[in-house]
């Protein structure tokens, strides 16, 4: 028979078991995040011997072969986070974060933080516009010319996984890329608005026009009744051509689309009337000097540079605010200090 005092006892340990292995599971989900697949795991540590090993707090471990080898070795005695799946006793780095990490209170202000290179995929790439929430980000890429289409420029998209780390990035299918040369400029909170430089429904806007300018001439041709009447009619068409024509070509490439579910809209253009005055190069008004701009998270304040004969440099940041009717009014030079 048993004893009270040995059932006692076997209850302790049984308890005292139950809270070592809750305590256990709660060190490895605050330290590791271990995911419901137990091959994979995440490791805290500093990047050792050319990125080979990671010096964790419970020691050393090697890193199995893996995609980053050219990335860790130039963060080598940097603090990674590694999104690790289980190769025996060593970890294949799935995904990395490097320092500092968000959970950390003590970062000073405007510390720079590394996007690590699998994201944007080694391509040359500028002007990342992140959300406000951290979760999602847009850049611009360049892309390499091959023998059959040029250099150009296209809008790319990542997002944070479940556990915090970068996705590999992905270029944005259209309509936000086209043809043309496309570029983000801000990501609106959500990140389900964009604003973006770039070159939409122009053409089809111009063989429209074009279109409607042939059949409008024929059709004065047949009810012109003296050829001085056609001739007058024919001048007043061509002027109204060449004014829409004009709108078409000179106005803002600035556009705004939105994410509906999972699809974005077609962009739509911004209204901005003074954009092409204050584009325009002072000593030639046939070119623009566009030198990039940035859009408050409101929608509301666009900064740009632009070349102007007041400028007090080369090219001088402008800014413009958007008005109770929709429009972007005349911008100001942001004077001498900036």
């Amino acid at each position: 028979m048993v004893s009270i005092k040995q059932i006692l006892k076997n209850t302790e340990n049984l308890i005292m078991k139950a809270f070592y292995l809750l305590a256990l599971g709660i060190i490895i989900l605050s330290t590791n995040q271990i995911s419901a697949n137990e091959n994979k795991y995440i490791a805290k540590g500093t990047l050792l011997n050319s990125g080979l090993m990671l010096r964790t707090a419970d020691g050393i471990l090697e890193l199995s072969t893996h995609g980053f080898s050219r990335e860790f070795s130039e963060l080598s005695n940097t603090r990674v986070r590694i999104l690790c799946e289980r190769v025996g006793k060593k970890c294949k780095p799935l995904r990395y974060d490097p320092e500092p990490f968000l959970d950390e209170t003590n970062i000073p202000d405007w510390t720079f933080k590394r996007i690590p290179r699998y994201v944007y995929k080694n391509e040359f790439s500028f002007n990342p516009q992140v959300t406000p929430d951290g979760n999602k980000l847009f850049w611009t890429t360049l892309t390499k010319p091959t023998a059959s289409a040029r250099s150009s420029q296209k809008i790319w998209s990542s997002e944070k996984d479940e556990l915090g780390f970068w996705k590999p990035g992905w270029q944005m299918e259209a309509p936000l890329n086209n043809s043309m040369p496309s570029a983000v400029i801000s990501a609106l909170p959500g990140g389900n608005e964009l604003f973006i430089f770039g070159n939409f429904g122009e053409d089809e806007i111009v063989e429209s026009l074009k279109k409607e300018m042939v059949e409008k001439s024929e059709s004065l041709i047949k009810s012109s009744e003296s050829r001085k009447e056609y001739e007058y009619k024919m001048d007043k068409l061509q002027k109204s051509y060449k004014d829409k024509m004009d709108k078409v070509f000179n106005r803002a490439p600035l556009y705004k689309s939105q994410k509906d579910s999972n699809y974005w809209s077609n962009p739509k253009p911004i209204s901005f009337p003074s954009f092409y005055n204050t584009y325009r190069k002072a000593e030639n008004p046939n070119q623009q000097i566009f030198g990039g701009s940035a859009l408050s998270s409101s929608g509301k304040i666009l900064i740009f540079s632009a070349q102007q004969a007041v400028n007090f440099g080369k090219l001088d940041l402008y800014v413009s605010f958007l008005d109770s009717n929709g429009e972007f009014g005349p911008a100001v030079n942001l004077g001498a200090a900036l």
